[in-house]
């Protein structure tokens, strides 16, 4: 066997020698001493294979005992990264050997790339995803700085501005003028996921949400700049945002979450002296509250014969029992009398909403009347209470809201909430846009089932029809496994199992790195792409420069509580811990959607993060980005809980750049 065939040439290897070779330049210095203290790296034998490929590949020979660089290696150091490097056609055919010549990009293409920008960034899963697929990010805004600052690191060559994109919004062409190098750049595509709390099914679903708003603001920059095309990422709440459900559905939504009528409570208590935690542990106070009350009202249904009761008797008593419940919880809260009678004077209708909601679910749920006859039993308790009364004017409104929603609509075939309409409307002059489609990231290669809504538009000019590409993977075997086109989706064990106990690494107790020497070994092709020990033949992304190989980052340990952790020790894989609500993870199956948390301004919440499948603790941020097939290059954030913020926020590479490569086809 000859030595070509025995040396091991990855990407990983390539990239090591690029970082030790850029800081190589005095042959005085002890290349072996340099590499150690650059990459952190302890055994002797693994600086010494890095040298040697730097041998074979002709950039280092030695002279009298001494590595110095060859001519080839100064222009591999110099180069603007060690994909872009104008590799010599020996180089080349030794790579092309070896089943690798696909390591290199010439440098002219890279510099005649498509320009994209993309908005609400975030750490960059869109950017990662269309980097990929042959097109320059040229600009991202973002106005969270920790994303800001992840994305910098991941992606030096893009200008990354923390910004409020209504700034962008205003005037996009003035915008890019204050831009350098951008003033004069065609900008070919704007990608981007405006945040999607308010229309998500799990968070408050608030058509008030003034994140919403930030969807028209998007729209708005793609109608500024008019690019050849636009993507639009969101959860798949968007596409029904605005449709009425059954008026049944509606009450039973409205008692389930009650959380616009709390949050306008929390608003209205005074702030303490606990300053940015205020609004948190006011909220607590209200959902604590409202959680006894809900106790208290299915014990009231139990020790009483509703048969016999009225519906008006029991709202009055369900709205006389949460103004003193609350009345007593404030009370004791603030040691104040007076901010509890404020609040619930201020707040009766808010109170009324909760109390009306939770007792009218509960007589539809035991029968007292069908859901046919929901609508219709409801309209008529407003003549059950006297006009002008808090609970006659309350159910007025609700009803009020229920039948103020916009009707829906059809699109291509497809029925579209008012919100989703309304950008379909607006885009439509411009653009052919596909009919919007949820896809599920485990269909393109992603360990997670997490599904997303895309809205992609490719101007009408152009005449070009841009499809959503066909799924590449499985969720489920299918009876048939004779399509070789299709494979099955990686699984969570696929993703994280090479990943070490990080329980065991005594340095992640204060710290984040660990040596890449601790990975165990694996088969599974997903993890060594993610490693860079495998280079997919359609990936033209550049691994960030500043990476260490050597080092696994973004790794913290958590320290769980000993009833928390007996807790975990019985918990199978797969089910659910009823006090935590977290799911340990299947090793065979696909994880569930990561949840991103929330920032100071919306209450600092931390994401309830899956179990471990072989470990008795939450995953890491490094496992999570696993899961939604980031490298390990990619970084995040030294804590845990900015960390997973900006993974649970982002979109799964495979999913983005499956988009990716369809609009590369079609321009």
């Amino acid at each position: 066997m000859s030595y070509a065939q025995v040396i091991n040439i990855t990407p990983r290897a390539v990239h090591a020698l690029w970082l030790i070779l850029r800081k190589f330049s005095d042959p005085s210095n002890c290349i072996i001493s340099l590499a150690k203290t650059l990459l952190k790296i302890e055994e002797d034998s693994e600086i010494t294979e890095l040298l040697h490929l730097g041998e074979h590949l002709d950039l280092l020979e030695v002279v009298n005992s001494q590595f110095l660089l060859t001519p080839e290696g100064k222009r591999f150091a110099t180069a603007p990264h060690w994909r872009l490097w104008n590799a010599p056609s020996k180089v080349k055919s030794l790579f092309k050997k070896c089943n690798v010549d696909h390591f290199f990009i010439n440098l002219n293409d890279y510099h005649n790339r498509p320009a994209i920008i993309d908005l609400f960034s975030g750490v960059g899963g869109l950017s990662l995803g269309f980097a990929a697929a042959g097109f320059n990010i040229v600009l991202a805004i973002d106005n969270d700085p920790h994303a800001c600052e992840a994305h910098r690191l991941n992606f030096p060559e893009t200008v990354v501005i923390q910004d409020d994109i209504s700034n962008f919004a205003a005037d996009p062409r003035k915008y890019l003028t204050k831009v350098p190098d951008l003033a004069q750049r065609r900008i070919v595509g704007i990608v981007g996921g405006p945040p999607c709390q308010g229309f998500s099914i799990i968070g408050e679903r608030s058509a008030s949400d003034e994140r919403n708003l930030l969807t028209t603001k998007f729209i708005d920059s793609v109608l500024a700049l008019e690019p050849d095309f636009f993507v639009m990422e969101n959860v798949p709440g968007l596409a029904t945002s605005g449709i009425p459900p059954t008026f049944s559905t509606y009450i039973k939504r409205l008692a389930g979450s009650n959380g616009e009528p709390a949050s306008t409570l929390v608003d209205m208590l005074p702030v303490q002296r606990v300053g940015k935690r205020s609004r948190q542990l006011k909220k607590k106070l209200i959902g604590s509250t409202i959680r006894k009350f809900s106790a208290r009202a299915d014990n009231y249904f139990k020790v009483n014969n509703i048969a016999l009761s009225k519906p008006e008797q029991i709202i009055t008593y369900f709205y006389d029992d949460l103004q003193k419940l609350i009345l007593v919880e404030i009370q004791q809260a603030y040691t104040d009398q007076d901010v509890a009678h404020s609040l619930l004077t201020k707040g009766a209708t808010e109170l009324a909403i909760i109390a009306i909601a939770s007792a009218y679910e509960r007589l539809l749920k035991c029968g007292v009347f069908t859901e046919k006859d929901c609508k219709d039993y409801f309209q008529s308790l407003t003549l059950m209470f006297p006009s002008g009364s808090v609970l006659h004017e309350t159910i007025t409104e609700i009803f009020a809201d229920y039948e103020s929603f916009p009707p829906s609509m059809m699109y291509k075939g497809k029925k579209t909430g008012p919100v989703l309409q309304h950008i379909l409307e607006r885009v439509g002059q411009v653009y052919d846009v596909a009919t919007p489609h949820v896809l599920n990231a485990a269909s393109y290669g992603t360990p997670q089932d997490r599904e997303r809504l895309f809205i992609v538009g490719v101007k009408k000019i152009l005449e070009r029809t841009f499809n959503f590409p066909e799924a590449s993977h499985y969720l489920i075997a299918p009876k048939c496994l004779d399509d070789t086109t299709i494979t099955p989706a990686p699984t969570v064990r696929d993703a994280i199992g090479d990943l070490p106990d990080i329980d065991t690494i005594p340095c992640l107790i204060d710290g984040h790195e660990f040596s890449a020497s601790q990975l165990l070994e694996t088969d599974s092709k997903f993890a060594l792409k993610l490693r860079l020990e495998l280079l997919d033949k359609a990936d033209y992304s550049l691994p960030r420069p500043s990476w260490n190989p050597y080092l696994v980052d973004c790794s913290n340990r958590t320290t769980h509580e000993a009833n928390v952790r007996r807790r975990l020790e019985i918990l199978k894989p797969g089910a659910r811990d009823t006090i935590s609500r977290k799911t340990r993870l299947h090793p065979q199956r696909l994880a569930p959607t990561l949840r991103a948390g929330t920032k100071s301004n919306k209450g600092s919440h931390t994401a309830v993060r899956p179990v471990h499948y072989a470990y008795n603790r939450v995953i890491s941020v490094r496992e999570g980005a696993r899961l939604m097939g980031y490298p390990d290059w990619m970084t995040f954030h030294s804590t845990k809980w900015h960390g997973f913020r900006l993974v649970g926020n982002g979109v799964p590479f495979p999913l983005a750049n499956a988009i990716a490569r369809e609009i590369k086809n079609i321009l």
